[in-house]
């Protein structure tokens, strides 16, 4: 899956935090135990011990951060995970290979879905910033592969693309709560194979 990153109002390429590991640290802790609004810029620069007129000069704000730490994460997720689209037409085993990736991915990192989660549950705002800032985000393509099984009949017949839509992405948005730092490599794949199982033995059209 493609990535970009439109950073409003700043350099459209460059992310400043690829050089400033402490601010990135100090922003993730942040960004992930608290929502947006409640978030401390204060905190995050007394932290990372950098003064305010430093930190402007390379952000414009709060926001302007907190998707710059969104963008960090997303490629390091993107460099982890291999092309969903590269596996065969089979929903499930695309699904299988995205809930594998997902749940090491948050095993390697527990803050990173802490944010993820936090993100979930912001108010529209946000959601609209981080939507102009990412216009190819993996959500839009996890839509376009339900669709598409849906149109080749890979579902009951009975089942409303919205019900399955649904079902699909409180999996997707709700795996990192199914693991623990101290599981194996092992338990999880087992895991990530009970879930999609689940999901085919409810959803999958008969063969």
């Amino acid at each position: 899956m493609s990535h970009e990153f439109i950073r409003p109002q700043k350099d459209t390429i460059n992310n400043p935090l690829d050089d400033s590991p402490k601010l990135f640290d100090a922003a993730l802790t942040e960004f992930a135990a608290k929502p947006f609004d409640n978030a401390s810029l204060n905190d995050i620069i007394k932290t990372c011990g950098i003064s305010k007129g430093s930190f402007y000069h390379k952000f414009n704000n709060k926001m302007d951060l907190y998707l710059c730490v969104m963008d960090v994460i997303s490629r390091q997720k993107a460099v982890y995970s291999k092309d969903i689209t590269a596996v065969p037409d089979d929903f499930f085993e695309q699904m299988r290979l995205m809930f594998r990736q997902g749940l090491e991915f948050a095993q390697k990192e527990p803050r990173y879905y802490a944010f993820w989660r936090l993100y979930l549950a912001e108010g529209t705002e946000v959601k609209v910033a981080v939507r102009r800032a990412f216009p190819n985000r993996s959500g839009d393509t996890l839509e376009a592969l339900i669709k598409k099984a849906f149109d080749d009949g890979q579902f009951k017949s009975r089942m409303p693309f919205s019900f399955v839509s649904g079902m699909v992405k409180l999996l997707i948005n709700h795996m990192d709560t199914l693991i623990t730092p101290e599981m194996s490599r092992t338990d999880i794949l087992s895991l990530v194979d009970h879930i999609v199982d689940m999901l085919k033995d409810g959803l999958q059209a008969r063969q």
